[in-house]
């Protein structure tokens, strides 16, 4: 019975022992490893943690960044197992409309409820104040927007405090993502980019 434990125990083991961390500034080096988490070891991500706004005459943005520890990645190749620390965010788009402002998307979560939607995510660094994230439009119910793309964020010290320079381009779409109608047979919402595609985001937060 003791010889059955003792090889129960390392069977229960060797996983762990297996998967190599790896900073997650190097996942491009490594993608095609089975078993790897990529971790902010060096503590990347900080710097664009937190709560960042954006404001004139006629619109408001205000984005929140945090970051999911050891998320497994979506798997593309079934045999291989990957986990990556991320960067995720809720966020809120204002427009004043004849004089008033109006909510244009809110995906902070309600309360009562444990998360909202999320829209913007990723763990690229590009560098070690460059960070570049995947981005979709906001949209309501189930069925994705068609307009989504790559999101690069710059961080900046400035004699007025941290800022965050936001430059988003759009993917070319493709019918691999993005089918239509949506599987609940919702057509899919083609209209253009409402949030800017260039800011200068201030940290409140």
């Amino acid at each position: 019975m003791k010889h059955l434990y003792l090889i129960l125990l390392v069977i229960a083991v060797l996983p762990l022992q297996a998967q190599t961390i790896y900073p997650v500034e190097t996942y491009f080096e490594h993608n095609d490893e089975d078993n790897a988490y990529f971790k902010d070891v060096n503590l990347i991500f900080n710097k664009f943690l937190g709560e960042w706004e954006y404001s004139s005459a006629t619109e408001y943005f205000k984005i929140r960044f945090f970051k999911v520890v050891k998320e497994r990645e979506a798997a593309r190749v079934l045999t291989i197992v990957r986990f990556r620390d991320m960067i995720k965010s809720h966020l809120l788009y204002r427009k004043k409309i004849n004089g008033v402002w109006t909510d244009i998307y809110n995906t902070f979560p309600i309360p009562g409820q444990s998360s909202g939607k999320i829209h913007i995510s990723g763990s690229r660094p590009e560098n070690f104040a460059t960070m570049e994230l995947d981005y979709r439009e906001p949209y309501s119910g189930n069925c994705p927007n068609y307009r989504s793309g790559e999101l690069i964020l710059a961080f900046l010290v400035t004699s007025e405090g941290p800022k965050l320079q936001w430059t988003r381009t759009e993917w070319t779409k493709s019918s691999l993502f993005f089918d239509e109608p949506c599987p609940d047979g919702t057509p899919r919402d083609a209209s253009e980019f409402k949030i800017p595609a260039e800011m200068i985001l201030t940290k409140v937060n």
